[in-house]
């Protein structure tokens, strides 16, 4: 119970806007499975909610199974067995997901400098193995997504660029616990602007980015889930790549406090992926 309480202090979910259709809420969408076959669910053996997202950024055959690297944030982890976690592939809804695949973690990997009370590096490895894909019988090795933008890319990112977010978390603030996936479109923010609504004390430029605007944002049991950038390169081709990890938040889709994500592109953070998925 206490560690579960924990994330919930640590969590951050996609806020609502006031208008309500069929499908649709706000401007937070069902995701459609085609467009997060990455997507990986945490929850816990005795509870049916993903108190935690995950991204498979890797995907290798490994003899007769299949070896995935999923990323995730580190206080996802913190004060938790592995053997108690569940995490699943491709589990858009939570309550019947016919195309779940379960995952077989074999290790977890917290950052080393890891801070719960200042959440700098808040970033973690779960190392993975799962069975084939049954409608292809491969490991789809191309259904992952790269921690690393696309080769070329070298733009700066601005206030108001529009990324991405996922998440199984709460819909409202306090509002009930959610099956199904949910996307959202959110602005990032400048350092400046992080800066501007967290202090340098709490926001740190170096190894976190920010993200959401007044009503469209994260909450409770998103941590860990990811923040997804694009890249146009022409017309018909569009580059997706992981380029921050939920970390933190204060309220929900906060006017005045944005999310804050772990910057997957600073502080060495993709060099630590690739040593940790050599020496394990």
């Amino acid at each position: 119970m206490k560690t579960i309480v924990l994330i919930i202090v640590l969590g951050v979910s996609i806020a609502v806007g006031a208008e309500i259709a069929p499908n649709v809420i706000g401007n937070n969408e069902k995701a459609k499975p085609d467009d997060a076959p990455w997507i990986v669910s945490l929850q816990l053996a005795e509870n049916d909610f993903a108190y935690c997202g995950a991204t498979l950024i890797n995907a290798t055959t490994d003899e007769q199974s299949c070896l995935g690297w999923v990323l995730t944030a580190a206080s996802c982890l913190r004060g938790i067995s592995q053997d108690s976690i569940i995490a699943s592939l491709r589990n858009w809804n939570l309550a019947n997901s016919q195309e779940r695949i379960p995952l077989n973690i074999t290790h977890f990997i917290e950052h080393e400098n890891f801070n719960a009370t200042s959440h700098e590096n808040d970033i973690a490895l779960l190392k993975t193995t799962f069975q084939p894909v049954p409608e292809t019988q491969t490991c789809e090795t191309d259904n992952f997504l790269n921690v690393a933008p696309p080769s070329g890319f070298n733009e700066t990112f601005y206030d108001e660029t529009q990324a991405w977010f996922l998440g199984w978390g709460l819909l409202v603030e306090n509002g009930p616990l959610q099956k199904e996936l949910y996307n959202v479109s959110i602005p990032l923010l400048t350092d400046k602007n992080c800066t501007g609504s967290y202090t340098h004390e709490i926001f740190k430029g170096a190894s976190m980015m920010c993200a959401g605007v007044e009503g469209f944002g994260l909450c409770s049991y998103d941590t860990g889930g990811p923040l997804v950038c694009n890249y146009e390169e022409s017309q018909d081709v569009t580059h997706k790549w992981l380029c921050g990890i939920a970390s933190f938040g204060h309220g929900c889709g906060s006017k005045l406090k944005p999310a804050i994500f772990t910057d997957i592109a600073s502080n060495n953070f993709t060099k630590w992926i690739e040593d940790k998925m050599v020496s394990y």
